[in-house]
């Protein structure tokens, strides 16, 4: 699923992006923020993920799985 958000104030865009594969018996989903200009994002993409993150939890009641993720580096 690919998805464009819309920051509130310059209105910069980023593209979003959530791959969903089979893992075992359950299901992982891979998701990324980048940003479509600019060299850094300020920490912004790793917001859009979380905020996306929260919202799926928000949906499911917070029955998914805990996440088997990577951290999110800090941006640089």
């Amino acid at each position: 699923m690919r998805a464009v958000r819309t920051t509130p104030l310059f209105r910069f865009r980023d593209d979003v992006t959530v791959r969903v594969h089979a893992d075992g018996d359950g299901t992982r989903a891979e998701v990324t923020s980048a940003s479509r200009i600019g060299k850094g994002d300020l920490g912004q993409n790793p917001r859009n993920i979380k905020e996306l993150l929260r919202a799926v939890d928000r949906e499911t009641g917070d029955r998914a799985a805990p996440s088997k993720a990577n951290p999110i580096p800090p941006p640089s």
